[in-house]
């Protein structure tokens, strides 16, 4: 279904990680722009204008991706952006309620199938977009 290149704005902190991650993402044909800071995420969003939004509930310099993705869909910038929270606690999936398609708890999330699984989520999230599109119209 996808058969462009989808930029994602990948939020996490630690440093291993997200560099795991990018190179999953990478593989799948995503171009990937980084963040480990609520005010990157801000930042590179805003430059890059990113298809989909992956951040990490807690991020460095205590700050909060959920609040980051808060500020951006009080601007109305979320429009369109598939956003997908990540973390370690099941508990940190109420800070994305309401805020993100999906949640990943990372502890049963497979590293070398990131990729393939934001590609997944993305597809649907398309669909489901265009279904939504033709049934208003």
């Amino acid at each position: 279904l996808i058969n462009f290149m989808s930029t994602i704005l990948l939020a996490e902190d630690d440093y291993s990680l997200r560099d795991r991650y990018a190179a999953s993402l990478r593989e799948e044909g995503f171009e990937v722009v980084l963040a480990e800071t609520a005010d990157e995420i801000l930042r590179n969003f805003r430059c890059s204008k990113p298809d989909i939004l992956i951040a990490d509930t807690c991020l460095g310099e205590g700050t909060y991706g959920s609040d980051a993705c808060e500020e951006l869909l009080r601007t109305g910038e979320l429009e369109n952006t598939l956003v997908m929270g990540i973390s370690s606690s099941s508990i940190s999936e109420n800070n994305w309620r309401g805020l993100a398609y999906a949640f990943h708890n990372k502890r049963f999330l497979d590293e070398k199938r990131f990729g393939k699984i934001v590609r997944t989520t993305y597809e649907t999230y398309l669909a489901k977009r265009i279904e939504l599109v033709h049934m208003g119209s």
